[in-house]
């Protein structure tokens, strides 16, 4: 009994809910958050790399975002690298709803041969999809996480966003 409640713990953490959904078999990650002030929205929003080329003050609400980075250790080889990805921001009665797709991890130029070569950019779909269904194998979990933590990290407002 005792193993059986451990082994139910242990799914239940390792396979812990994100914000990632699947739709025509592209995963996108999305959340509604709150806001009361959308200059100090489009301020803290400005005010980070990630999402400075968003203007929300101006209309500017879908854009291919800055590289971001992931700094977990144990993540796959894939996720260590830099990524981008399109972020489109949805106002809506002081909430504003994230959408992030096509999540691109960067890669290192392969030369095939002099002169010619190939970027690697690797897209999240490829690891993390398996017929429309996102795979819940180790790696999967540890990079949908950790992107997780990075995108509420990113979109959240606190009160230090006020200064």
């Amino acid at each position: 009994m005792k193993t059986t409640l451990l082994f139910l713990l242990i799914s239940v953490i390792g396979f812990s809910q994100t914000n990632f959904k699947t739709k025509n078999q592209q995963l996108y990650w999305q959340k509604v958050y709150d806001y009361n002030d959308i200059t100090i929205l489009d301020a803290h929003l400005k005010s980070n790399s990630f999402t400075s080329n968003l203007d929300i003050t101006n209309n500017i609400n879908s854009v291919i975002s800055n590289p971001g980075k992931l700094k977990e250790e144990k993540l796959p080889t894939y996720a260590h690298r830099n990524f981008f990805a399109y972020i489109k921001i949805d106002l809506r009665e002081n909430k504003y709803r994230v959408t992030i797709s096509e999540i691109t991890f960067t890669g290192i130029g392969i030369e095939w041969v002099e002169g010619v070569s190939e970027d690697s950019n690797t897209l999240l779909d490829v690891h993390a999809l398996e017929k429309n269904e996102i795979k819940k194998d180790k790696a999967t979990t540890i990079t949908l996480n950790n992107l997780d933590k990075f995108f509420n990290k990113t979109f959240i407002l606190t009160d230090r966003s006020v200064w």
